[in-house]
Protein backbone atom coordinates (compact mmCIF):
# COMPACT_ATOMS: atom_id res chain seq x y z
CA UNK A 1 0.00 0.00 0.00
CA UNK A 2 1.65 3.36 -0.90
CA UNK A 3 1.80 6.19 2.05
CA UNK A 4 0.06 9.40 1.18
CA UNK A 5 3.28 12.10 2.48
CA UNK A 6 1.47 15.26 3.36
CA UNK A 7 2.49 18.86 3.77
CA UNK A 8 0.43 20.06 6.78
CA UNK A 9 -1.10 23.48 7.49
CA UNK A 10 -3.49 25.16 9.42
CA UNK A 11 -5.82 28.26 9.49
CA UNK A 12 -7.64 30.15 12.36
CA UNK A 13 -11.01 31.60 11.51
CA UNK A 14 -11.91 33.52 14.38
CA UNK A 15 -16.08 34.37 14.39
CA UNK A 16 -17.35 37.44 16.69
CA UNK A 17 -20.66 37.35 18.48
CA UNK A 18 -22.39 39.17 16.12
CA UNK A 19 -21.65 36.05 13.82
CA UNK A 20 -18.81 37.76 11.76
CA UNK A 21 -15.54 36.15 10.82
CA UNK A 22 -11.65 38.21 10.44
CA UNK A 23 -9.94 37.61 7.57
CA UNK A 24 -6.60 38.93 6.35
CA UNK A 25 -5.53 39.96 2.94
CA UNK A 26 -2.54 38.48 1.65
CA UNK A 27 0.38 40.08 0.25
CA UNK A 28 1.19 39.99 -3.50
CA UNK A 29 4.88 39.44 -3.48
CA UNK A 30 7.04 37.42 -0.95
CA UNK A 31 10.53 39.43 -0.85
CA UNK A 32 12.22 37.25 1.69
CA UNK A 33 11.39 34.30 -1.82
CA UNK A 34 11.61 36.81 -4.57
CA UNK A 35 8.71 35.34 -5.77
CA UNK A 36 4.91 36.07 -6.03
CA UNK A 37 2.85 34.95 -2.98
CA UNK A 38 0.65 32.33 -2.88
CA UNK A 39 -2.84 33.46 -3.36
CA UNK A 40 -1.33 37.11 -3.79
CA UNK A 41 -4.12 39.43 -2.68
CA UNK A 42 -6.63 37.20 -2.14
CA UNK A 43 -9.19 37.33 1.25
CA UNK A 44 -8.33 34.31 3.09
CA UNK A 45 -8.05 33.34 7.03
CA UNK A 46 -4.68 33.85 8.85
CA UNK A 47 -2.58 30.50 8.96
CA UNK A 48 0.14 28.58 7.39
CA UNK A 49 2.89 25.51 7.43
CA UNK A 50 3.11 23.25 10.30
CA UNK A 51 6.37 23.94 12.00
CA UNK A 52 8.13 20.49 13.76
CA UNK A 53 7.63 23.32 16.49
CA UNK A 54 4.37 22.57 16.99
CA UNK A 55 3.03 19.82 18.69
CA UNK A 56 -0.29 19.72 16.62
CA UNK A 57 -2.17 21.45 13.95
CA UNK A 58 -4.17 23.40 16.32
CA UNK A 59 -1.00 25.08 17.62
CA UNK A 60 -0.16 25.87 14.01
CA UNK A 61 -3.34 27.80 13.57
CA UNK A 62 -2.78 29.75 16.75
CA UNK A 63 0.77 30.81 15.98
CA UNK A 64 0.48 31.73 12.52
CA UNK A 65 -3.03 33.68 13.65
CA UNK A 66 -0.60 35.71 16.44
CA UNK A 67 2.16 35.79 13.65
CA UNK A 68 -0.10 37.48 11.09
CA UNK A 69 -2.44 39.49 13.16
CA UNK A 70 0.06 40.58 15.92
CA UNK A 71 -3.31 39.12 17.99
CA UNK A 72 -1.95 39.13 21.89
CA UNK A 73 -5.19 38.70 23.71
CA UNK A 74 -7.34 35.06 24.66
CA UNK A 75 -8.34 32.47 21.75
CA UNK A 76 -11.43 31.27 23.27
CA UNK A 77 -13.34 27.71 22.29
CA UNK A 78 -11.57 26.79 19.57
CA UNK A 79 -13.06 24.04 17.64
CA UNK A 80 -11.79 21.71 14.07
CA UNK A 81 -14.55 22.96 12.19
CA UNK A 82 -13.26 21.82 8.70
CA UNK A 83 -11.11 19.72 7.53
CA UNK A 84 -9.04 19.72 3.79
CA UNK A 85 -6.66 17.20 1.94
CA UNK A 86 -6.37 19.77 -1.42
CA UNK A 87 -3.59 19.93 -4.13
CA UNK A 88 -1.54 22.90 -4.08
CA UNK A 89 1.78 23.68 -6.11
CA UNK A 90 2.13 20.21 -7.18
CA UNK A 91 2.01 19.22 -3.62
CA UNK A 92 -0.52 16.53 -1.54
CA UNK A 93 -1.99 18.90 1.64
CA UNK A 94 -3.73 18.29 4.80
CA UNK A 95 -5.50 21.50 6.45
CA UNK A 96 -7.18 22.11 9.43
CA UNK A 97 -9.28 24.29 9.64
CA UNK A 98 -10.30 25.84 13.41
CA UNK A 99 -12.87 28.09 14.75
CA UNK A 100 -12.35 30.44 17.81
CA UNK A 101 -13.85 33.41 19.23
CA UNK A 102 -11.66 35.81 20.52
CA UNK A 103 -11.22 37.60 23.62
CA UNK A 104 -11.12 40.65 22.83
CA UNK A 105 -12.62 41.27 18.77
CA UNK A 106 -11.22 45.12 18.36
CA UNK A 107 -7.62 43.66 18.61
CA UNK A 108 -5.04 44.76 19.40
CA UNK A 109 -3.83 43.73 16.06
CA UNK A 110 -0.66 44.36 14.10
CA UNK A 111 -0.40 42.84 10.81
CA UNK A 112 2.93 41.27 9.66
CA UNK A 113 4.30 42.00 6.52
CA UNK A 114 2.38 39.08 4.99
CA UNK A 115 -0.68 40.88 5.89
CA UNK A 116 -2.05 44.24 3.98
CA UNK A 117 -5.23 44.06 5.13
CA UNK A 118 -7.44 42.67 8.00
CA UNK A 119 -11.10 43.30 9.14
CA UNK A 120 -14.45 41.48 9.45
CA UNK A 121 -17.12 40.12 7.44
CA UNK A 122 -20.36 38.98 7.22
CA UNK A 123 -19.86 35.63 6.04
CA UNK A 124 -21.82 35.81 3.02
CA UNK A 125 -21.11 39.20 2.27
CA UNK A 126 -17.22 38.01 2.13
CA UNK A 127 -18.67 35.38 -0.40
CA UNK A 128 -20.36 37.52 -2.76
CA UNK A 129 -17.16 39.87 -2.63
CA UNK A 130 -14.43 36.98 -3.57
CA UNK A 131 -16.63 35.95 -6.36
CA UNK A 132 -17.24 38.90 -7.63
CA UNK A 133 -16.10 40.23 -11.13
CA UNK A 134 -14.97 43.47 -9.60
CA UNK A 135 -12.56 41.84 -7.20
CA UNK A 136 -11.34 39.72 -10.08
CA UNK A 137 -10.65 42.41 -12.33
CA UNK A 138 -8.87 44.24 -9.31
CA UNK A 139 -6.78 40.93 -8.78
CA UNK A 140 -5.81 40.80 -12.21
CA UNK A 141 -4.86 44.52 -12.65
CA UNK A 142 -2.38 44.10 -9.70
CA UNK A 143 -0.52 41.21 -11.27
CA UNK A 144 0.08 42.92 -14.19
CA UNK A 145 1.02 45.94 -12.49
CA UNK A 146 3.58 44.13 -10.85
CA UNK A 147 4.30 41.54 -13.49
CA UNK A 148 3.78 38.94 -11.36
CA UNK A 149 3.56 36.58 -14.49
CA UNK A 150 7.10 37.17 -15.55
CA UNK A 151 8.79 34.13 -16.51
CA UNK A 152 11.72 34.48 -13.88
CA UNK A 153 9.36 33.50 -11.07
CA UNK A 154 8.83 29.58 -12.31
CA UNK A 155 6.71 27.89 -10.93
CA UNK A 156 5.87 30.44 -8.32
CA UNK A 157 4.58 32.85 -11.40
CA UNK A 158 0.70 34.08 -11.38
CA UNK A 159 -0.54 33.98 -14.98
CA UNK A 160 -4.22 33.82 -13.54
CA UNK A 161 -6.15 34.40 -10.33
CA UNK A 162 -5.45 31.17 -7.91
CA UNK A 163 -9.01 31.16 -6.26
CA UNK A 164 -8.92 30.72 -2.69
CA UNK A 165 -11.71 27.39 -2.78
CA UNK A 166 -11.01 26.63 0.64
CA UNK A 167 -11.67 29.86 1.93
CA UNK A 168 -14.96 29.75 -0.13
CA UNK A 169 -15.92 26.57 1.52
CA UNK A 170 -15.10 27.24 5.00
CA UNK A 171 -17.58 30.70 4.63
CA UNK A 172 -20.25 29.04 2.73
CA UNK A 173 -20.24 26.52 6.01
CA UNK A 174 -20.25 29.08 8.24
CA UNK A 175 -23.10 30.69 6.15
CA UNK A 176 -24.94 27.56 5.95
CA UNK A 177 -24.43 27.08 9.93
CA UNK A 178 -25.65 30.81 10.48
CA UNK A 179 -29.07 29.94 8.82
CA UNK A 180 -29.43 26.92 10.67
CA UNK A 181 -29.49 28.45 13.79
CA UNK A 182 -31.61 31.59 13.02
Amino acid sequence: MKMISYERAALMCPISDEEKVLMIRRRYFDEKWNAPERFPGEWTFAGGHHSLLDNNLYETAEREFREETGYEGGIISPELFFVSEPVLDFKQYLIHFYAAELESEEGPFKMNDEVIDLRWFNPTDAISMIKSDDFEAELLGEYSRLGLGNEKYGIRRITARQFPFQTLNTLEVIANEKRRTT
